[in-house]
């Protein structure tokens, strides 16, 4: 019979709880409701009128060109003039300030499976070198060093036109 007792107790306890919670809850919904009441009064509302939309001017484009009008396409001839031409954003190496007639390859040598040049510039001084350096003022690029050679890639423009020449820069005795 205790058990009967203790079980309507536990049931009856969270009823009783809730039921005194939503009483306290309905007395602030009125303090609320009230407040509410009183800032209404209080307040003075004020809409502004929109402005009136200012009237489009239009603008006269003036331009050296039409950006509506396609550009004429380049023709194959004029591609094939420039496709050896130097990339004339890569910053120039110091040999390039020289002409190919002033450099000197004064010596050779290998290093990790890769070979070296050792070039004498006009100011005296000794450079090493290795394929894909510039020598020479027509943007010769190294494709490969012997003993003894260098070979060289020149770009020389003739009538309008880039093409390859190939070079070599002899081991000089001294």
């Amino acid at each position: 019979m205790n058990k009967k007792i203790m079980n309507k107790n536990i049931v009856l306890y969270p009823i009783m709880l809730s039921c005194l919670i939503l009483t306290g809850c309905n007395e602030k919904g009125v303090e609320i409701k009230d407040w509410m009441k009183e800032q209404e009064k209080s307040l003075k509302g004020k809409i502004e009128k929109i402005p009136e939309p200012q009237a489009y001017t239009p603008i006269e484009y003036s331009a050296k060109f039409n950006p509506f009008v396609l550009k004429p396409i380049i023709s194959l001839s004029q591609l094939t003039k420039n496709r050896f031409a130097p990339d004339a954003n890569r910053k120039k190496e110091f040999l390039e300030e020289y002409t190919l007639e002033t450099l000197k390859m004064t010596g050779f040598f290998s290093k990790d499976k890769k070979n070296y040049a050792m070039i004498k510039a006009p100011d005296n001084k000794v450079y090493q070198v290795t394929i894909g350096n510039y020598l020479g003022q027509n943007y010769g690029v190294i494709k490969d060093i012997n003993e003894g050679v260098i070979f060289l890639e020149e770009r020389i423009k003739e009538e309008d036109e880039w093409k390859i020449k190939n070079t070599k820069v002899l081991l000089s005795e001294m």
